[in-house]
């Protein structure tokens, strides 16, 4: 089978997108059935503030994307990785022999309250033949804009090898920190709630620290929340990590943390973090948004604790800490439960799902 990935894509190699992409690569190339070329368009330009600067870089990445439709062969399965716009889409595909759309979050005019806008260029997938995402609630979503069931719609890779430096850490080894690690834009991840409720945590030694990125001025307003909660000494920003950095900052941590809010976006996604942070063995704080129960259960894999309430998390928090050797017998036993996620084992089941198509 002759498989070309295209997908929009930004530079950060920390990025949930190209951690996802990483890893599916990764096991297609080890698969000797399957000629796999990875196609990304870069779309770090398009924050340019000048607005030539802007206009240069979308007819750069149009033209990158017509010599890319002139590689396209007819033999070929093109794998559509993201929110890729209409034309770049349609010319991609016109000629390929299938072609397969992976979602793994509402577009983004659905998120913003805006889905009158988009239904026309969701009409863009009505042909396509095969399509992947992380969630019911997304596959729901997006068969309304095509006609059949060809769907593979639990596709959760986690490398969990990289964090066999876990069985390296020893008690006395791990930190006095709590860590967070993600896009700190768009509230995505409630980090608001998060350090009000770490403002309120019975432990006044533990610190907080959040690793990741995010548009600037939400980044100083995060920071001009602590500074309000009197928090400069506890809360640190480490600012975006090295892939390679990422084990050893959850493993050695003394708790993970995602503080999702109950929305449209955590309805749909799941997040890639999590099954990170279960892979490191490290005790895991998480809310009941989206999917997660249907894959997680509370008090023996990780602590799920139902969204959009402080005094709850705080409490969970409060409770892991002081019962942490429990603590610790429940993220040994996600340990095991990650396992059956290991991006190898879900990669073959997408191969077999991509070979149907391919074949049909």
């Amino acid at each position: 089978m002759k498989l070309k990935i295209i997908t929009i894509t930004q530079s950060s190699l920390t990025s949930a997108q190209n951690i996802r992409a990483d890893l599916m690569l990764e096991a297609f190339r080890a698969d000797k059935s399957i000629s796999v070329k990875y196609c990304p368009l870069i779309l770090d330009s398009f924050k340019k503030t000048n607005i030539v600067e802007r206009v240069a870089n979308k007819f750069k990445l149009i033209s990158k994307a017509l010599i890319l439709t002139l590689s396209v062969r007819k033999d070929e399965v093109i794998y559509v990785y993201g929110d890729v716009p209409t034309l770049i889409f349609s010319l991609v595909t016109k000629r390929a022999k299938k072609v397969v759309y992976e979602r793994t979050e509402y577009p983004n005019q659905v998120l913003n309250a805006g889905k009158e806008i988009y239904v026309q260029e969701l009409k863009k997938i009505r042909n396509i033949d095969g399509f992947i995402t992380c969630s019911e609630a997304l596959s729901k979503y997006y068969r309304q804009y095509f006609n059949h069931d060809k769907v593979f719609d639990s596709y959760y890779p986690v490398n969990v090898d990289m964090f066999d430096i876990v069985n390296k850490v020893k008690m006395s080894q791990r930190q006095d920190y709590i860590a967070y690690a993600g896009f700190m834009g768009g509230n995505k991840d409630g980090l608001t709630d998060l350090i009000k409720t770490f403002s309120k945590i019975d432990n006044k030694s533990i610190v907080l620290k959040l690793a990741g990125s995010g548009p600037e001025e939400e980044v100083k307003a995060l920071k001009a929340l602590i500074f309000e909660l009197g928090l400069e000494r506890r809360v640190q920003f480490l600012g975006s990590l090295k892939r390679a950095e990422i084990p050893e900052f959850f493993c050695k941590a003394k708790l993970c943390v995602l503080q999702r809010p109950s929305n449209i976006q955590a309805k749909g996604g799941m997040p890639s973090k999590l099954l990170e942070y279960i892979a490191s063995g490290t005790p895991t704080i998480v809310t009941n948004v989206g999917e997660i129960r249907h894959y997680f259960k509370d008090k023996f894999d990780c602590i799920i604790v139902e969204p959009d309430s402080r005094e709850k998390f705080c409490d969970a928090i409060n409770d892991t800490l002081k019962n942490y050797s429990d603590s610790l017998l429940v993220a040994e036993q996600g340990r095991k439960t990650i396992k059956e996620h290991d991006y190898l084992l879900q990669s073959a089941k997408l191969i077999q799902f991509l070979k149907v198509i391919n074949e049909s």
